[in-house]
C-alpha cells in the first residue's frame, strides 16, 4: 500500500498495525526482528501521526512464524500476533501465534458467517 492509501484506510476507520518493513523477519533472528518491528512502527509514526504505544498489535508476512519469534516480539511491545492459519481464538491461546479466518471474494455472506460463529468448525468434526 502507499502512504495515501494507508492514511485513507485510517480514515476510513481501519486500525494500521504493524507488519515488518522488508515483510521479512529475516530466518527469526531476534535482532533483526527487533530492527524490523521498530522500523515498521517509526515508519507507521511518521505516516499516519499515531504514537509509538498504539502500534502493539502483528501480523506474521506471508504467516511465517515460530515459537522463537514470541519473545522477540514481546520484548518490542507487541501484544498480539495474527498468523494465517484458519481458526477462532480460544481463550487460552497464545497471543503471539493467533489464528484468524481469512476471508476473499469467493467466500459467500453465508460461509464468512459460519466461520464466525464458529459452525465451520462444529461442521469439520
Amino acid at each position: 500500500m502507499s502512504a495515501a492509501d494507508l492514511q485513507e484506510a485510517v480514515r476510513a476507520g481501519i486500525d494500521v498495525q504493524l507488519h515488518t518493513h522488508a515483510h521479512s523477519l529475516h530466518e527469526l533472528q531476534p535482532l533483526q526482528i527487533r530492527d524490523e518491528i521498530e522500523r515498521n512502527r517509526a515508519e507507521l509514526q511518521r505516516l499516519l501521526g499515531r504514537p509509538a504505544d498504539e502500534l502493539v498489535h502483528f501480523c506474521y508476512p506471508s504467516g511465517v512464524h515460530s515459537p522463537q519469534a514470541f519473545e522477540p516480539l514481546r520484548a518490542c511491545g507487541v501484544r498480539s500476533a495474527t498468523t494465517t492459519e484458519f481458526g477462532l481464538v480460544a481463550p487460552d491461546g497464545e497471543r503471539m501465534a493467533l489464528p484468524r479466518i481469512l476471508d476473499g471474494q469467493t467466500m459467500s455472506e453465508l460461509g464468512l458467517e459460519a466461520r464466525l460463529s464458529g459452525f465451520w468448525t462444529l461442521l469439520g468434526r
